[in-house]
Parts: structure tokens; C-alpha cells; sequence
């Protein structure tokens, strides 16, 4: 199907990534390609969306207005961590 879809000149979306195991695959093809699924996170409702977006506006604006010198202590609202990732 890669090789199919490079010839063809399509974008690759690989959909359903659930594993490291997964990704180490893909990523081992060389080939450019999107990935998604539950290895990257959960599936979340707009209104958590909203609040995520909103969490990067807010950073956003923090960091334009003062600058980068809180580095990495601004990190966007993760609602149940134990569910949801942001990589």
C-alpha cells in the first residue's frame, strides 16, 4: 500500500496506531506518512478540544508577550492524564 500510494503520489494517513511496536514499524519504512490512533491519545469531546486550544492560546500569549523565560513550565491543560497525551 506504501509504495502504492508513493507512486500514485497520495499523502499517507495511517490510522489506528495503538503501539510503540506500531510506530517503530512505520517509521522503520522511511516513507513520509501522518500517523494516528491511541498511542498518540485517547479520543476526547469538543469541549476538551476547546480547553486544549485555549491552553495553547493562552501560551501563546504569555510567551509574545514576555518572552520564552518560563521554557517548559508552560505546558497545555491535560485533562485526565492518565488517559490523554500530547506528543
Amino acid at each position: 500500500m506504501l509504495a502504492m500510494t508513493e507512486t500514485l503520489g497520495f499523502p499517507v494517513v495511517v490510522e489506528g496506531v495503538e503501539t510503540e511496536c506500531q510506530l517503530l514499524f512505520l517509521e522503520s519504512t522511511g516513507k513520509p506518512m501522518t500517523v494516528q490512533g491511541f498511542y498518540f491519545g485517547r479520543a476526547v469531546s469538543a469541549a476538551t478540544v476547546a480547553a486544549l486550544m485555549a491552553a495553547e492560546e493562552s501560551k501563546a500569549a504569555v510567551i509574545n508577550m514576555y518572552g520564552d523565560m518560563f521554557g517548559d513550565r508552560l505546558v497545555p491543560f491535560v485533562p485526565n492524564p492518565g488517559t490523554t497525551s500530547l506528543k
